[in-house]
């Protein structure tokens, strides 16, 4: 088990924050494609069409940009939805965030798994969900 947390931030500097536990077997790749997928579902939700995506994982970012091939068999199906869901949005930009300037995403993802994080995050707003099965298998 293993979670993904995500932040999305209005052009205002607002930001909500979620944190999703993943119960089921989820390497780390699934689990960066996971939260780009459910970025994306969530994007869709809030009615957003411009984004700015920005990823820790360069892999996941060089492979969607078409810059890297996808030829990993269990990651495929996230790269399918995550495409065809990023070709349904008016524009989008891929940016590399480097993993140590994405702490807040990563404490996130340490609620969602379960690890104690500091209690400054608690202040401010978020969402804990669970998901049973990957986004890929629901579809």
């Amino acid at each position: 088990m293993g979670g993904v947390g995500i932040i999305i931030e209005s052009p205002q500097g607002f930001r909500t924050r979620y944190s999703f536990q993943l119960d089921f077997n989820c390497s780390n790749n699934q689990g960066e494609h996971e939260a780009l997928v459910i970025g994306l579902e969530i994007m869709r939700e809030l009615g957003i069409n411009n984004v700015v995506i920005p990823g820790d994982s360069m892999l996941v970012l060089k492979q969607l940009s078409g810059d890297y091939k996808m030829t990993n068999q269990a990651l495929l199906g996230y790269h399918a939805l995550a495409s065809q869901m990023i070709e349904d949005l008016d524009e989008v930009i891929l940016t590399h965030l480097p993993r140590e300037h994405n702490s807040q995403a990563n404490a996130m993802t340490q609620l969602a798994s379960g690890v104690q994080i500091s209690k400054g995050l608690f202040e401010e707003l978020f969402k804990v969900e669970k998901r049973y099965l990957s986004s890929v298998f629901e579809r």
